[in-house]
């Protein structure tokens, strides 16, 4: 598992496997998590999805075998934090003009847990490869959600996760990377279009449990609008808070309703300054971790080519002169394209993206109290660095990264094909030796009979300066095997 010197990457490339529909986010593939991938490639297979339906049943099932380290990205429940995982499923779905509900109980089961052999500590605990990751729940409801709506309107209860980003790969808020969690929601779950333009805005609540038992809630704010036309355009802004109830917090009372009510407070700390849980004598300071993020999309259909950005801040700003001074502090972003290409009966996909949540190399220390190399983004603590059950809810390349993936991509009615090379640098200007990844993945689905689909995934990863021990390589050679059957 383990060598001190590098190694050629070996021809043996991953599977791409497909498990059912999230409300919550737009899917293509069903276990290879592509959520916003490209807006011809989502017309294209819009015939092959349909979202009148009254009633679906699905029956999904797959098997994992790992020759490494823990592995998965962004697939919610599904990951491989032993050399053997299974995992059953069945979904259920009905709609109605005013009731959706959709259901998907699942039983996962792993064997021979891999122990990471050296202890890291802060954020890179939790890590996918890492320490943290081991904790799961077997039995449950992933991906649910009970919705009572009126002409895209409404209000939501469910388990399920979250993608509040326009990327394909990462996503600096919210991602399917950790466990589906409990979820309180209110706002629109379609697009309200009013001629050209549409809108869409959502207030979400997540209360949960730390490792350490501490009672956290994600309380957040999503808007988004689009205007069409023969350029389509979309910008979006997403505001999101942890906070939670501690007993060393100045006997402060904190419910899950005031944790709601944070996502329409003042911007600026100075705007919050005589509110009951901020910290006396500071500029509206308070021990919440707030984050702030931008994004726009841009997509021109005719040309087949969509390009997206977004930027986010992990922090709080006194005021404008605070901002305007250190406009760099705990930033992340990210910058993607997706390009497609018709080929006879096919569609050729090419895209590459690259997220950073790293310290900007216009920090300043001389501007700034903090220590220009610290951890930078999900860095506090008392919220175990935003995660849930051991993994990132946002990125999943975690704290002082940066992630940068190469995809092509073949896709008919029938048939998906991708091929990724997806490089990570975890640990920059923190440890005197970042853990380098490599993982390069093969993914084909098939349809048969229009019910019957197939998956495989075979991927292979390397990580070097593993656990950020100076040139130790840690490999990964990962087989995923799916079958899905869908009424």
């Amino acid at each position: 598992m383990f060598s001190t010197r590098l190694q050629l990457i070996p021809l043996f490339f991953p599977l791409c496997f497909v498990i059912g529909q999230s409300s919550s986010y737009s899917k293509i593939l069903l276990y290879e998590n592509y959520p916003n991938t490209g807006y011809a490639f989502k017309n294209f297979y819009k015939k092959n999805i349909d979202n009148n339906r009254i009633f679906s049943l699905s029956y999904n099932n797959l098997l994992i075998y790992n020759s490494g380290h823990k592995n998965l990205d962004n697939n919610s429940e599904i990951f491989s934090p032993g050399k053997f995982s299974s995992f059953q499923s069945f979904r259920f779905s009905i709609k109605s003009s005013w009731l959706s509900i959709e259901l998907e109980p699942y039983l996962i089961e792993h064997s021979d847990i891999i122990n990471s052999p050296f202890p890291v500590n802060g954020p890179f605990h939790y890590n996918n490869h890492s320490g943290a990751s081991t904790v799961y729940e077997s039995q449950g409801f992933r991906q649910s959600e009970i919705i009572l709506h009126y002409k895209g309107a409404g209000i939501s209860f469910g388990k399920n996760n979250h993608w509040w980003g326009p990327g394909f790969h990462s996503s600096l808020i919210l991602s399917t990377n950790s466990p589906s969690q409990k979820t309180f929601s209110i706002g629109t779950f379609d697009e309200i279009r009013l001629k050209n333009i549409g809108f869409y805005a959502k207030v979400i609540g997540m209360p949960y449990k730390s490792l350490a038992r501490n009672q956290l809630y994600f309380t957040g704010l999503k808007t988004q609008m689009t205007y069409y036309s023969d350029i389509i355009l979309s910008i979006g802004i997403n505001r999101a808070y942890y906070s939670g109830e501690f007993s060393n917090n100045s006997g402060l009372n904190w419910s899950f309703s005031d944790a709601l009510n944070l996502v329409f407070e003042p911007l600026y700390g100075q705007g919050k300054m005589d509110l009951r849980y901020t910290i006396d004598g500071t500029p509206g300071f308070d021990i919440w971790d707030e984050l702030l993020s931008f994004n726009i999309k841009i997509i021109f259909p005719d040309d087949q080519i969509e390009l997206y950005a977004d930027i986010a801040s992990d922090d709080n700003r006194a005021n404008f002169t605070d901002l305007r001074a250190h406009w760099d502090h705990t930033l992340g972003f990210q910058l993607g394209v997706i390009k497609e290409v018709d080929y006879t009966k096919n569609k050729l996909i090419l895209a590459t993206e690259y997220t950073s949540t790293r310290e900007s190399n216009t920090f300043k220390s001389s501007f700034f109290r903090a220590n220009p190399n610290a951890v930078n983004f999900y860095a506090k603590g008392l919220y175990e660095y935003s995660t849930f059950n051991g993994r990132f809810m946002g990125a999943h390349s975690g704290s002082s990264s940066i992630d940068n993936i190469f995809m092509l991509g073949l896709v008919n009615e029938k048939f998906k094909a991708f091929l990724s090379y997806n490089r990570e640098i975890s640990g920059i200007k923190v440890k005197e030796f970042p853990e380098r990844k490599s993982e390069v993945a093969i993914s084909f689905n098939r349809l048969f009979k229009a019910n019957h689909y197939i998956f495989l995934r075979i991927e292979y990863e390397n990580i070097l300066n593993f656990r950020f021990k100076e040139n130790l390589l840690s490999e990964s050679r990962l087989i995923n095997i799916g079958y899905s059957f869908k009424l």
